[in-house]
């Protein structure tokens, strides 16, 4: 089957698990490309912090907005970027237990506050609601694309084919 798009808007085909797969691929290589920066010991955890989120999560979420995304293909995005996370923080991403005295990893929710990072859903949703209103801020622009999310090929009386 071939890969459709309607305006910006992809439409899920069998393809999109290998387009996920491509794009873990690339969360990995903006991760590998900053492999010594994330071992350097001189450089402050806050500007490690900024330089993932500048990197990594954004090549995470570049143009995911746009695509139409199952709840799996969310949960591998977030355990990629988490994992990923947990690599910047280093031994920092674990509290030791004093009463067993073993180490135990932060949780999720944890790692994102320390990175400043939302979920891979919320930040999509926070994407689509702000194209959303661009696009209502300007009525004449994409008029196809309006006319196909009403439901409808009339807009404004005029149709379209």
């Amino acid at each position: 089957m071939k890969e459709h798009t309607w305006g910006t808007l992809a439409l899920r085909t069998e393809k999109t698990a290998s387009n996920t797969n491509n794009r873990l691929g690339a969360i990995r290589d903006a991760d590998y490309a900053l492999q010594q920066f994330w071992t350097r010991k001189d450089v402050n955890r806050r500007i490690k912090n900024m330089v993932f989120k500048g990197m990594v999560y954004t090549t995470a979420l570049c143009g995911l907005g746009a695509e139409i995304t199952s709840d799996t293909e969310l949960r591998k995005h977030e355990s990629e970027i988490l994992r990923l996370g947990r690599k910047t923080l280093g031994g920092k991403a674990c509290e030791k237990d004093f009463t067993s005295s073993k180490y135990a990893a932060w949780s999720n929710t944890k790692v994102r506050k320390t990175l400043g990072i939302p979920t891979v859903a919320r930040e999509l949703s926070r994407r689509r609601v702000k194209w959303f209103k661009q696009m209502l801020k300007t009525p004449d622009d994409d008029i196809m694309l309006r006319a196909a999310l009403s439901g409808t090929n009339r807009v404004d009386g005029e149709h379209y084919q």
